[in-house]
């Protein structure tokens, strides 16, 4: 079985596995992570990452722009590895999300809340 080699930027780890290999199954191998709210189930589009070299397969969604296509943008958890590639993961929104970003950190309670009233 043909295998190719896949780098991923910003952290510069290359990783080779078997063609057909889904982008995202790549950079767990690669200890890289990307996000999959959805499940890896191509619903949310949260999981996209850069190809600036080399040859994936793509599933058209309707999750990507015609422009985000145009510069080289797929979804991690339905493009499948053609040949050796370099791939840019974009920073983790979730992590953005953890630090007090979301609605339930804004909920405060009362200050003298007792739990066994």
């Amino acid at each position: 079985m043909k295998s190719c080699r896949i780098t991923f930027k910003p952290a510069q780890v290359t990783v080779e596995v078997p063609v057909g290999t889904l982008l995202h199954e790549a950079a767990s191998l690669a200890g890289v992570e990307v996000a999959l709210p959805c499940g890896a189930q191509g619903r949310c589009g949260r999981c996209k990452v850069k190809i600036e070299e080399g040859s994936v397969s793509r599933r058209d969604n309707g999750r990507l722009t015609e422009e985000q296509v145009r510069e080289g943008w797929v979804l991690s958890c339905v493009a499948r590895v053609e040949a050796d590639a370099l791939i840019t993961v974009p920073p983790k929104r979730v992590k953005e999300r953890a630090l007090g970003e979301t609605a339930a950190d804004k909920i405060a309670l009362p200050l003298a809340f007792e739990w066994p009233l």
